[in-house]
């Protein structure tokens, strides 16, 4: 909740503008005046949010004992200025003797800097695409610790990265990265086959405000998709 430094009361017979951001690194101009532009440090997790103008009209009278009048709270309503993004990982594989599990999925390449325009209601710069990030293990809800164990994924399901990272907007180039091992079910019981690291490039153009699933396609002795 928002309060004061001081007790203040609404002025009957007034026009109040109100708004509201949770996350900003800074605000431009910092003080004395509504911002008209937020700076922004990405660090994966944090999500940054803007209510904008927000229009109150006090009534003519007040309460005399509290200088209060009868206007209610002022109600917010944020939006999301920054994409959420998760990785979803599918065995489609033509046998059921196949099972993969994921680990260690990274992303790096995505935008730290940026400074959102308030007017324009655009992010208007973004820079230092150095920014990377840890989903952690492909696993699912009953997973109690998703985190750190891959699930192994059987023919035709799927499991989803254990984070979800929240990236500045725009168009980048990420480079991808995980670690795929891969068991066979045979008579003998079940075998790793392999373990390796797998890496590629993955362009794209997020936009505020938008969830993306990246969907990867495991299919043993076919390229991954």
């Amino acid at each position: 909740p928002f309060t004061c430094t001081q007790t203040e009361y609404w002025i009957p017979s007034s026009d109040y503008n109100f708004l509201a951001i949770a996350n900003a690194t800074s605000v431009t101009p910092a003080t004395g005046a509504f911002p008209t532009a937020i700076n922004y440090e990405a660090d994966g997790s944090s999500d940054l949010l803007l209510s904008e103008y927000v229009a109150v009209e006090t009534d003519a009278q007040s309460i005399p004992t509290s200088g209060v009048n009868a206007n209610k709270c002022v109600a917010f309503t944020f939006k999301h200025l920054l994409s959420k993004v998760h990785f979803n990982f599918v065995n489609k594989s033509n046998s059921d003797k196949f099972t993969f599990k994921i680990s260690e999925i990274k992303i790096s390449g995505t935008y730290k800097q940026g400074t959102y325009d308030i007017t324009s209601d655009k992010w208007t710069s973004v820079s230092d695409p150095t920014g990377e990030y840890s989903f952690g293990t492909a696993s699912n809800a009953t997973n109690a610790d998703a985190e750190n164990t891959a699930i192994a994924i059987a023919k035709d399901a799927s499991a989803t990265s254990h984070n979800a990272c929240l990236i500045i907007p725009g168009e980048q180039t990420w480079k991808v990265s995980f670690n795929c091992t891969t068991f066979y079910d045979g008579t003998n019981g079940t075998t790793e086959m392999s373990n390796d690291e797998y890496t590629e490039d993955l362009t794209y153009t997020f936009v505020e405000n938008g969830a993306y699933v990246i969907n990867v396609e495991l299919s043993a002795g076919k390229p991954i998709d």
